[in-house]
């Protein structure tokens, strides 16, 4: 005779139930300890063989279904697995990865079943693992459980099973805790605040923004732009900066915050300072008879960077300032305050 069978797997053990068996209704809704599916088989006239034959003699067809979930369409019923949790101490040596691996489960589920706010691990730390994938959620005042499934894109009568609740649960009681088989954590990605390269941004002075304040409060002796050869010669010449009346020795200070990019003797400038500041800018300190800074530190806006000089190419003692916005030579005076 041909009969409509059901394998029921539990442990290492095999049972086929027949259709026409008491136990094949039960089984087939008891069946959350175990993975499950129905398929066709052929008996012999002999009633007296035994099952372990029709298992070994009989070629199964292939039949799929989800390792944690299988749904039979025809009658609408859901097997899942029974859900187990089981307590873990972190040891030294434990990754995430090595922990969901060890277990056979995901990184995201072990997260998602912890609460953790990174993947960072804590030896000594007690964890719980489920064994099967999904997240926990905790129940909060007027959540509907449709539209916590929506949200984690689950299956509600999957996650009605699982925690063993009604058909209709009604309002769920807050505080409660349900696991979303297959669900995934959602991690809230929060706008970051944009931030200048080299971690200084600008101040605002008089609803401007502008970072650069004068490196000695002293009188400008020569401004920005075309004037005469500073050292007598015939001609007119492009002055990149400006000049500030300065006394040998006199301390001078960074203009804005940012980073040294050269501490040395350049030809013209004598002993010069470059600082390296957001937004393509960068400022120069020259004739210093001493330079106070070295190349790769960190400066803050007021910090003494350098002593006032006469080296390179000067007349007398004074502190020659620059502001350059991509290389490009600026008027120091559109931005200092």
């Amino acid at each position: 005779m041909r009969s409509s069978g059901f394998i029921f797997i539990s442990g290492a053990l095999l049972y086929i139930v027949l259709s026409f068996s008491p136990l094949s209704h039960c089984l087939s809704k008891e069946a959350d300890a175990s993975n499950s599916v129905s398929v066709d088989f052929s008996l012999p006239d002999n009633e007296d063989l035994l099952i372990s034959e029709v298992v070994k003699n009989y070629q199964w067809p292939e039949v799929s279904f989800s390792e944690d979930v299988a749904q039979d369409s025809s009658e609408g019923f859901v097997f899942v697995r029974k859900l187990i949790f089981e307590r873990y101490i972190i040891k030294s040596g434990d990754t995430l990865w090595s922990i969901a691996r060890d277990n056979k489960i995901s990184v995201n589920t072990i997260i998602g079943t912890n609460d953790l706010k990174d993947k960072r691990v804590v030896i000594g730390k007690e964890i719980r693992i489920p064994n099967q994938n999904g997240i926990s959620y905790e129940i909060k005042e007027g959540d509907i459980l449709k539209l916590i499934c929506k949200r984690y894109k689950v299956d509600v009568k999957t996650v009605l099973e699982i925690n063993g609740l009604n058909e209709n649960p009604g309002a769920l009681s807050s505080g409660k805790s349900i696991f979303l088989l297959g669900a995934k954590p959602i991690i809230k990605i929060e706008e970051k605040k944009a931030v200048n390269k080299t971690r200084f941004a600008y101040k605002k002075y008089n609803n401007k923004k502008q970072m650069f304040v004068l490196p000695v409060q002293s009188v400008i002796t020569s401004h920005f732009g075309y004037r005469n050869n500073a050292t007598g010669c015939r001609g007119r010449e492009f002055h990149a900066g400006i000049d500030l009346r300065g006394s040998v020795g006199c301390p001078m200070v960074a203009s804005a915050d940012g980073q040294v990019i050269y501490n040395g003797y350049m030809n013209g400038y004598g002993k010069l300072v470059i600082i390296r500041h957001s937004n393509g800018f960068t400022t120069r300190y020259a004739h210093n008879s001493t330079n106070l800074v070295s190349e790769g530190t960190y400066v803050r806006q007021n910090q003494v960077i350098a002593l006032a000089g006469v080296t390179g190419r000067s007349t007398g003692p004074h502190i020659h300032f620059e502001i350059r916005k991509n290389g490009i030579p600026q008027n120091p005076m559109h931005y200092v305050y």
